[in-house]
């Protein structure tokens, strides 16, 4: 490879290019800037350098433009044709740090100021830095919630909070309150297609799921990494992207590719049927399953669409034993007596 990892903090896919741009920090024998990564892992060239006091962050992609996050702290922009720079703009306390980025669906991007705690919302259009938080919580990472219009902040600190921000109202509300030791220093959250939501624990080199909204504590889905910063969700290729810090790597992890937005709780159900529902999450050895409906047969697929099972339960049977099954998330399809389908999520421990 012609450029080395060194403190990969951010990246995110580039459809039009089909590569990854990383942020690179370059501390120590790397180079500071933007790494392109080809689609197939195999070739990581440089795409564009900083300063620097422009240590990058985060990463974030808009039309034709990557938008980087730097600790300067400035927000600037490169063409994605030809690196050229289109955007560079610094805001607020000189003390600041800029490290959360993402865009809403109307190209506005939203910054957090880690040191300072402080969400801004920046108009690419016309350089335009708007106040919407400051103070009272520690922030990391953020991530725009479409299907919800709203802010999710990345909690700091032990034990670590997720928070949502509506960006109109500028209203603060806490979501999910971690456990001392449990979850703790949150620094990236990303969100699948079936609108599940994924968050590094930094300093538990740790992956974890919220499979039923904010309402239950996260999954454990992945340990044992090195510092897991800015995560985000390749959706073509359904991977989900992890830059390792202090591991100085990038991992990918495969997700469910039969994931179907908007219908993983109600799919094909006809009017009238009862919802069928799958229990517990997370499971043990045993899952479960409820309802009027009749279930003619079923199939289990894994992380990777993977086939691994196609049965016929028995009349009235109402469970299956799961304990071959490896830890992770595995989608269910019930093939209904009266011709419908219906898909649930689980995670195995």
């Amino acid at each position: 490879m012609g450029q080395v990892l060194d403190m990969p903090e951010s990246m995110v896919y580039d459809s039009k290019h089909n590569r990854y741009l990383i942020s690179n920090k370059g501390d120590n024998i790397g180079r500071r800037g933007i790494l392109q990564l080809s689609a197939d892992g195999e070739t990581l060239d440089y795409f564009a350098e900083l300063a620097m006091d422009e240590r990058p962050n985060a990463v974030e992609i808009i039309g034709d433009t990557l938008f980087v996050a730097t600790e300067k702290p400035s927000v600037i922009g490169f063409h994605l044709d030809d690196a050229r720079l289109v955007f560079d703009h610094t805001h607020g306390p000189e003390s600041g740090k800029f490290n959360g980025l993402s865009a809403d669906n109307l190209g506005n991007l939203y910054v957090s100021d880690s040191r300072n705690n402080i969400v801004y919302r920046l108009d690419p259009e016309t350089a335009e830095f708007s106040e919407l938080v400051s103070g009272g919580i520690n922030i990391n990472g953020l991530r725009f919630d479409a299907g919800s219009n709203r802010i999710l902040l990345c909690g700091w600190g032990n034990p670590a909070s997720i928070y949502a921000l509506d960006p109109d109202l500028k209203t603060l509300t806490t979501l999910y309150q971690g456990t001392r030791d449990e979850v703790y220093n949150i620094d990236g959250l990303a969100i699948d297609s079936c609108g599940y939501y994924y968050i590094s624990l930094w300093s538990a080199g740790e992956i974890r799921v919220f499979n039923n909204g904010f309402g239950e504590d996260p999954v454990l889905l992945v340990s044992g990494l090195s510092g897991p910063a800015d995560i985000d969700i390749n959706r073509q290729a359904n991977l989900l992207l992890v830059p390792e810090l202090t591991g100085h790597k990038i991992t990918f992890y495969g997700l469910d590719a039969v994931c179907i937005p908007d219908t993983s709780s109600l799919v094909q159900q006809a009017a009238g049927d009862a919802s069928l529902f799958l229990y517990p999450s997370p499971a043990g050895n045993m899952i479960s399953w409820k309802g009027e409906a009749r279930v003619r047969y079923m199939e289990i697929t894994g992380l990777n669409s993977h086939y691994l099972e196609h049965f016929a339960p028995a009349l009235n049977q109402t469970s299956l034993p799961v304990v071959s099954l490896r830890p992770g998330i595995y989608l269910v399809r019930f093939f209904l007596e009266d011709g419908n389908m219906v898909c649930r999520k689980f995670v195995k421990l």
